[in-house]
């Protein structure tokens, strides 16, 4: 018997299985990563035990995305858009400290896929949608307008590493530089001898600067206020 056969031998489907575990499982897993095989591997599940509860992999990834969508905070469309987009883009980091949800931070962005949910349509992101259609749309921006915000915006959300950031992973590479700066001598890079001492920044405070800045080039770009 290979290996492969007996890493999968004598694991079927246990009772503690359901649709819910095998999603929220499935979730931890980076989306680049995420595979049937890795998800067995993670339930401690065969492969074959997963199609009792999902017809195949795109009926997984769209059930994870509806979680997804279901879970993260839906920001108060009444909202002026500087704070709609704020309450997003906070909200959104605060979920994601709070879920150990790697596939979120990771979702691909292809062409026209971000208006949609496992290539179906999804009540829950078409209603995020029109809801940043209309504070936009209030704030002056025409159609075409917002939907390259929204873009945009989408685009940020599922590509940058910043939401998920920690303040411990960040102390840990200040300390490394830190350390490489008084291994080196200070005329090689004289720049950088100015952060030699100096304390880690603070995450959250680099994170809400980074919102500010984007809302900021979202004012002047569109001539919104």
């Amino acid at each position: 018997m290979s290996q492969e056969s007996e890493k999968g031998a004598g694991r079927g489907r246990p009772g503690s299985l359901t649709r819910e575990s095998i999603v929220r499982e499935a979730l931890k897993i980076p989306a680049e990563e995420f595979s049937l095989g890795r998800l067995a591997d993670s339930l401690d599940v065969s492969p074959q035990s997963l199609y009792h509860y999902f017809p195949n992999k795109q009926s997984i990834a769209s059930a994870m995305i509806e979680e997804v969508n279901r879970t993260v905070p839906m920001a108060d469309r009444n909202l002026p858009w500087r704070e709609y987009l704020r309450s997003i883009l906070l909200g959104y980091r605060g979920f994601l400290k709070v879920n150990d949800y790697a596939f979120a931070r990771g979702l691909p962005l292809n062409g026209l896929s971000i208006f949609r949910v496992g290539g179906k349509s999804n009540r829950a992101m078409l209603e995020r949608f029109d809801g940043f259609m209309e504070v936009f749309r209030r704030a002056g921006l025409g159609p075409e307008e917002c939907i390259e915000v929204w873009i945009m915006f989408q685009n940020f959300i599922r590509r940058s590493d910043l939401h998920r950031a920690s303040q411990q992973s960040l102390l840990a590479g200040w300390e490394e530089l830190q350390n490489d700066l008084s291994e080196i001598d200070e005329a090689v890079v004289p720049e950088l001898q100015g952060l030699r001492g100096k304390p880690c920044p603070d995450i959250e405070e680099i994170y809400q600067g980074v919102v500010d800045n984007i809302i900021e080039g979202i004012s002047v770009r569109y001539e919104i206020k």
